[in-house]
């Protein structure tokens, strides 16, 4: 098989626990003409709905293991298309819009199964609202203001070990959203603390967000002093 073609900055999660997983599997469905990046979008969009509705029924465990696995599929899809150089405009509509209804989906529902109560519900239930709030900033922030130094794609064989030896020189900075989705979306469920789960994701997020705009204002006042 070709070597994977992979992004040269990912983040951490994916890089460490998603793409062994992905990379290896992309290697297996490679040959086979007949899956296309469009097909594992559209697999990756019905596992996503099988985890909406694990949470929304209270099967936090079913529901974070559902998640990761969507979110496989999810990063098969661009690294078929990549690797086989079928990248359309099409096909990344397709996949922000998986991406938008899984997490959209899931937090919705997870917020429903995981409903605040006591004393502090209402401070839980800003949490809640402020996650998806912060997420979409973030994303967001980053088109408006695009990286333009980030790494060049690089080359990887298809395999656990050459993907975990890449791993630590493409990590990208630490607390992106698939991070902050890890600790959202799967870490919290599978210890049974989904509410704190979403208060690092939130944390997550707004450490993105204030981080950006220090530097992006430093930035700015630099390029004004040099005019």
């Amino acid at each position: 098989m070709v070597p994977l073609k992979l992004k040269g900055k990912d983040a951490w999660w994916t890089v460490w626990v998603i793409d062994p997983i992905a990379g290896t599997l992309v290697r297996v469905v490679y040959p086979v003409a007949a899956i296309t990046p469009n097909m594992l979008t559209a697999i990756s969009a019905a596992i996503a709905a099988a985890a909406v509705v694990a949470f929304a029924v209270g099967d936090l465990v079913a529901g974070a293991l559902l998640f990761q696995v969507s979110f496989i599929v999810d990063c098969m899809d661009g690294k078929l298309a990549y690797t086989r150089d079928q990248r359309s405009r099409f096909g990344g509509f397709y996949d922000v819009a998986a991406d938008t209804l899984r997490f959209g989906g899931c937090v919705g529902a997870l917020a429903y199964a995981a409903a605040p109560t006591g004393s502090h519900a209402a401070i839980w239930t800003a949490l809640i609202a402020l996650y998806p709030a912060t997420h979409f900033g973030v994303i967001v922030a980053g088109s408006a203001w695009p990286d333009r130094s980030a790494a060049s794609p690089i080359e990887v064989a298809a395999s656990p070990l050459a993907l975990l030896r890449a791993a630590p020189s493409r990590m990208a900075k630490p607390g992106s959203t698939v991070d902050a989705e890890a600790f959202a979306f799967t870490i919290g469920p599978l210890t049974g603390h989904p509410l704190p789960g979403i208060a690092v994701a939130v944390a997550f997020n707004a450490f993105h967000l204030l981080t950006g705009v220090g530097v992006r204002t430093v930035q700015s006042a630099l390029a004004e002093d040099a005019g």
